[in-house]
């Protein structure tokens, strides 16, 4: 009887013991759970959405006044959903995707704001995006087509208008201000026929200079065509 007792009793003290385990471990799944419910609620999520693009929209919309873009003051934004950029008018929203923005320093401009803007979000905030752009031709749009394709030749600035030297000036120094203002964690790499600004923060920022045969792909290259049996 005493051994039964003693068992019972013993028994009864780990029982109490687990239970009281289980509903600490109970309570806090359930406190997990309800955070991972927030997280995934779709109210939630565009509600963040929202408040993350608008932190660049203005962002964007500070590079689209330096560059003097249309619509840059009364509000433009991007619309997460359509992929584009699109301002807010007393008439309705007006969506560069539709061509209601136009202009080619418009659409060039709009561009590099954009992504200037989200790499300067993702930068500041350690988001998991490589750090990294690319931009082919960004002046090219103030080119007449024939002079921009000439090969081995440089472009002539002085062909330019004078309010389109300073609007292809402004897109360099947007460039270069984003840059400098990342502090050396952002990269970007312009491929571009024009090469005319003698300002020194443009000059020390020119690494390559193609002409003729020297360019991106080494002329011998092409000159070596594989064999192709059959």
């Amino acid at each position: 009887v005493g051994r039964i007792s003693q068992f019972l009793e013993t028994h009864d003290e780990a029982t109490d013991v687990d239970r009281q385990l289980l509903t600490s471990r109970i309570t806090d799944l359930r406190r997990q759970i309800e955070q991972l419910e927030e997280r995934i609620d779709g109210d939630a999520v565009r509600s963040r959405t929202q408040s993350l693009m608008n932190l660049v929209s203005r962002r964007m919309a500070e590079y689209a006044q330096f560059l003097g873009l249309e619509h840059s003051t009364t509000g433009v934004r991007i619309d997460p959903q359509r992929l584009t950029v699109v301002a807010d008018l007393p008439s309705g929203p007006a969506y560069m995707s539709e061509k209601e923005i136009g202009g080619g320093m418009n659409w060039v401009g709009y561009h590099l704001a954009t992504y200037l803007a989200m790499q300067a979000y993702f930068i500041e905030h350690a988001r998991p995006v490589p750090s990294f752009i690319v931009f082919d031709q960004p002046s090219q749009v103030f080119f007449p087509e024939e002079d921009s394709a000439s090969e081995g030749d440089a472009v002539d600035f002085d062909d330019l208008e004078v309010g389109d030297k300073e609007r292809t000036r402004r897109l360099f120094m947007l460039i270069n201000d984003a840059v400098t203002a990342a502090s050396g964690n952002l990269q970007v790499l312009v491929l571009d026929h024009a090469d005319f600004l003698s300002e020194p923060w443009f000059q020390d920022a020119v690494l390559e200079k193609w002409r003729g045969s020297a360019a991106l792909i080494p002329a011998g290259w092409l000159d070596e065509q594989p064999e192709v049996e059959g």
